[in-house]
């Protein structure tokens, strides 16, 4: 975006000792990038004078000769201009004074001396097509002004337009009250407030209804007949290269540019309607502003209870209810609206505008309230608002020892982190440390995560502070993956590589009952805009792929990441069962892991388990629910961040004894409905059973015998004998 410099240092309160390097080095600084600083002009001397006297120069008809006071003295200057009449004021290069390498001099034309010569707006470094023809021919002229200042500093003329890079994520600061405070808050400084001088008035019959993801809000003015902006405002609009259209008009124009919210401006007596709605529509044919014509199939309109198309938000109005320069009723519609439809809208309409621009990207709620502050302190009488409500600060957590391990240093730690708080309270920043909270400013849209506000602190506290280390080569605690993998092909895998995002839709699917979805503040897709719960989700599309071109038959793995950073193994497989995968689970890891039929609508529970070992859930295995729509297979998933802290880190040698094991069959005579699973159980803690599996299950008179095949010795033999001598029946092969 483009930043008249001395409109950023008058809002952010700088003085003039801070220079342009300065505030080069302070964007930079805070995370946004000048790409170029270019001077307006290279004007010197010109001055303010008042038209005394106008008459046409007898020797030539085009040349008018003008008697104009300054503040030192009167003088003679000629023009070719017509818009001019007497009691004007305008600004004049006199003798002595400079555009570029030009110096002006007094000079005869047609028999009279001319001492200088009158300045239009093209001669100070502005685009004569952005206004009137009237103007853009003529020379410059406006109300009473004192004599004795100079021209260059009362209309912001010896002026810098910064050229400056706003990342994807920070659209908000494609304002001038944002930057401004983001300067101010390097500075630690206060910015200029708004200042609203009046209260609202009435009550707008006007009624704003919301659509979908469409917030809609704004309020009704009566405006004054003599309002107009100040010269120095439509000189900033200029600087921006947005066309002066009429006062109104040129109001919403400059709100968008300080405040970064789009505003529509409708006039009240050419409604037919006083109710409001964000809609989608398809085949609208309208007249857009400009007297074009437009049809398109599918669009983001505003519409009334009758369905008439109002506008078309945030990108462009229509001819029907445009405000001119007599419109006194006036509307002020400001909202914002579901990005990808105003994207696609755009599209259709092939209208490319600041307002489209800034429309397409992410809005906070606080730059509505912002946008409505700003209108507020132009007018003297409006309503009150419609369809805003109070917004509220958002709160999130962070950690700052979880900082430190990001950041490689402990910046909470420094003398200059006091300051880096005096900053961040300046831009609304609410910090609760004793129990890790923080509020965010309202305008902003980006911060969600405990990373976004360590970005904030390293935003202020300096990058280059930040000293570059050499990682560390330390051996992992337990066998890096690679060794992992070669094991996991062995058995009939093949490895794959899947996005880590999926859509929130996707997302649906969680078998580790994570309590937080993990999104993205920005996505470049609706398909990556989420941290998957499962890979499960990634790997069935692999599947899936392979199963519409007929190859039925297939076995992948992935080792990747869900959630908060967990990393996991996933299987999946249409060549092995629920019970080959879990035997492969059991090879793999030699742990004895506990299987329970899972109760969840989630899976498929006829085939599907979860896995557990020392009672920590450690995985799933199955078939996900079909309503979840993923490919017909059998996965089997693993935490392996929980897994590795089970894992033998040292395997030592142990005596171990050499006598032939002995096998046991153990029957029990159970309940129809009793599981076997607590008899598991307390063979399991008996030593020196090696393994226990099931033989027979038969049902006779409603009771159900189970025959156990152990595999044990002799010891485990002895210890069974005491225990069950009264409860089981042994059987010797």
């Amino acid at each position: 975006m483009i930043f008249s410099l001395k409109k950023l240092k008058q809002l952010a309160n700088l003085d003039k000792s801070i220079t342009l390097e300065d505030v080069t080095k302070a964007i930079n600084s805070i995370g946004f990038e000048l790409e170029s600083a270019t001077k307006l002009n290279n004007i010197q001397g010109i001055k303010f004078g008042h038209i005394i006297e106008l008459y046409k120069n007898p020797n030539a008809d085009n040349l008018t000769v003008c008697q104009i006071q300054f503040a030192d003295k009167q003088r003679t200057i000629q023009t070719r201009a017509t818009n001019l009449k007497q009691d004007d004021y305008v600004m004049a290069f006199v003798p002595g004074a400079s555009s570029g390498e030009v110096i002006f001099a007094a000079k005869e034309l047609k028999g009279i001396i001319s001492e200088g010569m009158l300045v239009s707006l093209n001669e100070l470094g502005f685009d004569s097509s952005l206004v009137s023809k009237e103007v853009a021919d003529g020379i410059f002229s406006f109300k009473k002004v004192d004599l004795n200042l100079d021209p260059l500093d009362y209309f912001d003329l010896d002026d810098y337009l910064l050229d400056i890079k706003i990342l994807a994520n920070r659209a908000d600061a494609n304002s001038y009250l944002i930057m401004a405070k983001e300067l101010a808050a390097y500075f630690r400084i206060n910015s200029q407030t708004i200042v609203i001088k009046n209260k609202p008035s009435f009550k707008s019959s006007f009624v704003f209804e919301d659509f979908l993801d469409n917030k809609l809000t704004g309020f009704e003015a009566k405006m004054d007949e003599d309002f107009e902006l100040s010269i120095q405002d439509q000189l900033l609009l200029l600087k921006s290269s947005i066309k002066l259209v009429n006062p109104v008009v040129d109001l919403s124009n400059l709100t968008l540019i300080m405040t970064g919210q789009p505003v529509h401006v409708y006039d009240v007596d050419k409604l037919n309607s006083q109710k409001l709605v964000p809609a989608i529509k398809s085949q609208v044919k309208e007249t857009v502003l400009g007297n074009k014509e437009v049809e398109i199939s599918n669009a983001l309109v505003i519409c009334n209870e009758n369905e008439e198309v109002l506008a078309f938000p945030a990108v462009i109005g229509l001819e029907k209810n445009a405000v001119d320069k007599n419109s006194k009723n006036i509307l002020f519609e400001i909202g914002i609206f579901d990005t990808q439809q105003t994207r696609k809208t755009t599209k259709e309409l092939k209208i490319n505008n600041l307002t489209s621009n800034r429309a397409i990207k992410n809005f906070a709620l606080g730059s509505l309230d912002l946008a409505h502050k700003f209108l507020k302190s132009y007018l003297n009488n409006f309503s009150f608002p419609i369809n805003l409500a109070t917004i509220s600060k958002k709160e999130i957590t962070f950690d700052l020892h979880k900082m430190k391990h990001i950041a490689g240093i402990e910046f909470y730690k420094d003398a200059d982190f006091k300051n880096v708080l005096v900053s961040l309270k300046s831009l609304g920043f609410e910090f609760d440390f004793p129990n890790k909270k923080v509020k965010i400013p309202t305008y902003r849209y980006d911060i969600e995560l405990n990373e976004d506000m360590l970005e904030e602190f390293l935003r202020f506290f300096g990058y280059t502070k930040l000293e570059p280390t050499l990682p560390k080569n330390s051996v992992f605690k337990i066998q890096a993956f690679d060794v992992l993998k070669e094991q996991i092909r062995a058995l009939g895998f093949t490895e794959v590589k899947t996005y880590t995002l999926v859509s929130q839709l996707k997302n649906e699917f969680n078998p580790f009952n994570f309590t937080e979805q993990i999104n993205l503040s920005t996505f470049l897709s609706k398909e990556r805009e989420t941290i998957r719960n499962t890979q499960a989700i990634s790997i069935s599309e692999i599947v899936e792929y392979n199963l519409k071109r007929k190859i039925e038959a297939v076995s992948f793995f992935e080792v990747g990441m869900i959630n908060s950073e967990i990393n996991s193994l996933v299987l999946a497989s249409t060549e092995f069962n629920f019970y080959q995968l879990k035997q492969k689970l059991l090879n793999l890891f030699s742990l004895d892991f506990e299987f329970v039929r899972t109760d969840s609508e989630q899976f498929h529970n006829g085939v599907s388990a979860k896995i557990y070992y020392n009672n920590v859930l450690l995985g799933w295995i199955g078939k996900p629910h079909p309503k979840l729509k993923l490919a017909n297979a059998f996965y089997l998933e693993i935490n392996l961040d929980k897994l590795q802290e089970f894992l033998v880190k040292n395997n030592k040698f142990q005596a171990y004894n050499i006598n032939e094991l002995k096998t046991r069959d153990i029957t029990f005579t159970l309940d129809k409905k009793e599981s076997i699973k607590d008899n598991i159980a307390k063979l399991k803690q008996i030593p020196g059973i090696f393994s226990i599996s099931l033989k027979d299950s038969i049902y006779i008179n409603e009771k159900h015998k189970i025959t156990l095949h152990l595999v044990c010795d002799e010891k485990s033999i002895e210890f069974i004998n005491k225990i069950y001598e009264n409860l089981i029946q042994f059987f010797y092969l």
